[in-house]
């Protein structure tokens, strides 16, 4: 019976690390897929703004930093299974310049941001706050494992 214990404490173990190293494959091909894909979309006029995304014991937390946007009214937030999209317009048009030969403005009135989520959440229980220009988002877990009392 011994035996049996150490050969299960192994393998939760072994399973530990296994999940560990999956999650942490996750996070480096994220960071370097973002490092490949442009920050702007000059055909339709679109930013792609910066997000934070953090994972707590009971909820996913996106954060997404959206200035020159200053009516909640103005973000559209869709959630979609493993990920959340959000579109917000800006109050002004944000100008770049670019100098060379010739000069080009380009202007951008929108930003828009998917963003992949590491677990499953519960779409219930979603809120969303907007305060001077920072989107928080909060998303609990689904909840994966429940323990039923007997009567």
């Amino acid at each position: 019976m011994s035996e049996k214990r150490k050969h299960s404490y192994w393998e939760e173990l072994d399973e530990m690390f296994e999940e560990m190293h999956r999650r942490f494959d996750r996070m480096f091909e994220d960071v370097f897929r973002d490092f490949s894909r442009p920050l702007m979309d000059m055909q339709q006029c679109v930013l792609e703004p910066l997000a934070d995304i953090r994972e707590t014991a009971t909820d996913v937390i996106v954060t997404i930093d959206l200035p020159f946007v200053d009516k909640k009214e103005d973000i559209s937030i869709e959630l979609l299974e493993g990920s959340i999209e959000i579109t917000a317009k800006t109050s002004k048009p944000i100008c770049f310049e670019r100098l060379g030969t010739t000069q080009r403005k380009i202007r951008f009135n929108e930003f828009r941001k998917k963003v992949k989520l590491p677990t499953d959440v519960d779409f219930e229980g979603v809120t969303a706050m907007f305060k001077k220009g920072v989107l928080a988002i909060n998303l609990p877990k689904k909840v994966q494992r429940t323990r039923i009392k007997v009567e």
